[in-house]
């Protein structure tokens, strides 16, 4: 999930829905969770993120 700081959406992702136990136990047993601030610059500027929140969901093989 790419998200950036004091932005309302992402805020509430972080401070709600995650907080939500189920929710949580959901993500984590069926995904590998990666957060990542947009205004880092790392590996990941390829993915082309233009605004947040974004979610890219990528299979095992990496596709």
């Amino acid at each position: 999930m790419f998200t950036q700081e004091n932005y309302p959406i992402c805020e509430y992702m972080k401070d709600v829905t995650f907080q939500d136990k189920y929710v949580l136990n959901y993500m984590q047993t069926n995904f590998i969770l990666v957060q990542k601030d947009i205004k880092q610059k790392d590996e990941l500027v390829n993915l082309k993120v233009y605004g947040t929140l974004t979610t890219y969901i990528i299979s095992k093989e990496a596709k």
